[in-house]
């Protein structure tokens, strides 16, 4: 039985390794797979250090199946952790608790690392904890939760979320709208 490359003339050998080259190329231009898919994830917390009494840097590792955060810049993702009441029933910081009763809550965050910062994604955070202000005695709700995080405990994200992206070069879409 002959060997089937040696079938191929020089020219269709040619267009082959062309198409074996160009589907490369596409491939890796896609890159490596994106863990941010607008359904909620976990993600575990590797590194926790205190840059002030009330500033942290937290570090958390991305699976190896999806290496890139896939975050766009001018975008954010969501943490979600449990709800948890004030001192004051239906009050937090004095105010009307817009969540009481609910069994979670969630807030907006931005990471400091890029898509560039391949396996982990990382975040910057003030801790606003209950009983240093008066005028917020119950602190902030997640910021407190993610201040009692351990390494090694998991928080729930979903995203990218949000109406503006950036593009480069004084290039931004919001929503169905590309200005410059």
């Amino acid at each position: 039985m002959r060997n089937t490359l040696t079938l191929l003339s020089p020219r269709h050998s040619a267009v082959v390794g062309l198409a074996v080259l160009l589907l490369a190329a596409f491939l890796a231009r896609r890159g490596p797979k994106k863990f941010l898919n607008k359904e909620r994830q976990q993600l575990t917390l590797t590194k926790k250090e205190y840059i002030s009494h009330d500033t942290l840097h937290l570090t958390f590792t991305l699976p190896k199946a999806t290496p890139v955060l896939g975050l766009p810049t001018g975008k954010h993702f969501k943490i979600f952790a449990p709800n948890v009441a004030g001192k004051v029933k239906g009050e937090w910081n004095g105010r009307e608790d817009m969540s009481a009763g609910e069994p979670e809550i969630h807030r907006m965050y931005t990471p400091v690392t890029s898509d560039r910062d391949l396996g982990k994604v990382e975040l910057v955070l003030k801790a606003y904890k209950g009983g240093v202000n008066e005028k917020f005695v119950d602190g902030g709700k997640l910021s407190q939760h993610m201040a009692a995080l351990a390494e090694g405990e998991a928080i729930t994200v979903s995203g990218p979320w949000g109406m503006h992206e950036y593009l480069g070069g004084g290039v931004f879409r919001s929503e169905e709208h590309t200005s410059e």
